[in-house]
């Protein structure tokens, strides 16, 4: 098999400018390359918001539905909604939202009733 290489022209003598090589592209090995997109807040920021969110619901303290928060844009509260829903904090009753302790308290509440 034949070998080729590079090499620089061959000019002798006065004027001749000295060969320098290519550099070779630079090569990074793979890694993970995080895109925000626009708009993209940090963790620390959603989780402030989720406490805050968190402690609204406390207040509360029984079902409600989206209309008992004007502070937070449907967005947010849609965010923060479906995160203590996973969290099992929230449950959901078509537009009925009730924190797991409201649940607990009702149920307490029911228990009397029938005895």
């Amino acid at each position: 098999m034949p070998v080729i290489a590079e090499s620089g022209p061959l000019i002798y003598g006065e004027g001749a400018e000295p060969y320098v090589p290519p550099t070779p592209p630079i090569v990074t090995p793979p890694g993970v390359v995080i895109i925000k997109p626009p708009g993209f807040c940090d963790l620390s920021d959603i989780l402030a918001n989720h406490k805050i969110f968190i402690q609204h619901v406390d207040m509360l303290g029984a079902c409600f539905k989206r209309e008992e928060m004007p502070e937070f844009t449907d967005q947010n509260f849609e965010i923060h909604a479906n995160i203590a829903i996973v969290d099992k904090y929230l449950t959901k009753n078509g537009e009925m939202y009730c924190s797991m302790q409201a649940v607990q308290n009702l149920s307490q509440k029911l228990k009397r009733f029938q005895e």
